[in-house]
């Protein structure tokens, strides 16, 4: 029924437990967005960046530039998801300047599709330093080398946890989207899409539950009535995908989610997916832990306008100005010398207040 953990859901299995139908390919839309471009993805060697290098090779790109510092992951996405495409695999970090412009000169790259990040809640809790050096850092070494080595276009993969963010890892994702916002031209068009939940991806609640029903151990569940919006890898992949195709620059991109599933629902359609015995053993030892740090029970729902007769959702977000965000990134840089976490991340949350205010009145939903 499942599939292995770390390979993704097949649609079926999506269907089963979220109660929706996953959004359809339509190859068209792979084709208008990649075909005849060098496109460069960074994180490709994770759930979604493989999801999105195995996606985009169906739509007859020119080059793809793979950008991963976990080498065995790069290497599996090399040989793997991008086979039958021009293909260079490069293990880098992005938060290294002279090795992003290295890699954006030689490969002359059309479009940069930045999904490397942290995304683990509470972790981001405890570490708010490094998920600042990376998320935020490593987006602004990465945007800018890409604007230097004359790309046109820019797509930065965020979270719904950056809507209204409440915890360390939405507040730098939602910082890490104005810097992208901001940078927009006419000649380098910046755009960034909100994810939900990517159910079947690495570290995901369902690799966590097979994990532990594999292992004869309780199902864990953190909150009955915390709810999440779910997608497969495959719909990441192809909101980058429409993104790529349709988004204009300064637009905040997602698509429509559906309902958001319980994870108490989620896990007892999971165990009704499983052999009778093992389900009646997981069930029977079922233990539920309360929510982690930086975990909100509900998220804000995708928002936005139809774009024509696609099923991409687009706000556009008000800039932040120029010396709002330089000052935001010196006071960053700041808060990345604390030594304390409590105090790096109390600093961080003081931030998000100023840069708010910087933006115009015309706040959308998705803030």
């Amino acid at each position: 029924m499942f599939d292995q953990p770390g390979e993704g859901i097949s649609d079926c299995t999506f269907s089963r437990l979220t109660g929706r139908v996953p959004e359809p390919v339509d190859e068209a839309h792979v084709r208008r967005a990649v075909q005849g471009r060098v496109l460069m993805i960074t994180g490709a060697g994770g759930s979604v960046g493989m999801a999105t290098t195995r996606l985009v090779g169906r739509g007859d790109p020119a080059h793809l530039v793979l950008v991963d510092r976990c080498e065995a992951a790069l290497d599996r996405v090399a040989h793997g998801a991008a086979r039958g495409c021009s293909v260079s695999a490069t293990l880098a970090d992005v938060r290294d300047p002279a090795s992003m412009r290295r890699i954006l000169g030689r490969s002359r790259v059309d479009a940069v599709i930045h999904v490397a990040a942290h995304k683990h809640v509470p972790m981001a809790e405890s570490q708010p330093v490094e998920y600042i050096r990376n998320n935020v850092f490593g987006t602004q070494v990465i945007l800018e080398a890409a604007q230097d080595a004359g790309a046109s276009q820019f797509l930065l993969v965020s979270t719904d946890k950056a809507a209204r963010p409440s915890g360390v890892m939405g507040r730098t994702k939602w910082i890490a989207e104005r810097l992208v916002l901001a940078a927009s031209t006419e000649a380098f068009t910046c755009a960034a899409v909100r994810f939900g939940n990517v159910l079947g991806s690495s570290g995901s609640v369902l690799q966590r539950f097979q994990e532990q029903v594999a292992a004869g151990d309780p199902l864990l569940i953190t909150d009955p009535q915390m709810t999440r919006y779910f997608m497969t890898p495959t719909e990441a992949a192809y909101t980058i995908v429409l993104a790529l195709a349709f988004a204009d620059g300064g637009d905040l991109c997602s698509i429509d989610l559906g309902a958001p599933v319980a994870i108490g629902t989620l896990a007892d359609r999971f165990l009704e997916c499983v052999d009778a015995s093992t389900a009646s053993r997981a069930a029977a030892c079922a233990e539920v832990v309360g929510r982690r740090r930086g975990e909100r029970t509900h998220e804000h729902p995708p928002r936005g306008d139809r774009l024509g007769q696609t099923s991409l959702l687009v706000s556009r977000e008000p800039r932040c100005s120029p010396a709002a965000l330089t000052e935001a990134v010196r006071a960053l840089e700041e808060i990345c010398r604390e030594e304390e976490p409590p105090a790096a991340a109390a600093r961080l949350e003081q931030l998000m207040e100023p840069l708010r205010m910087a933006r115009g009145s015309a706040l959308s939903p998705q803030a």
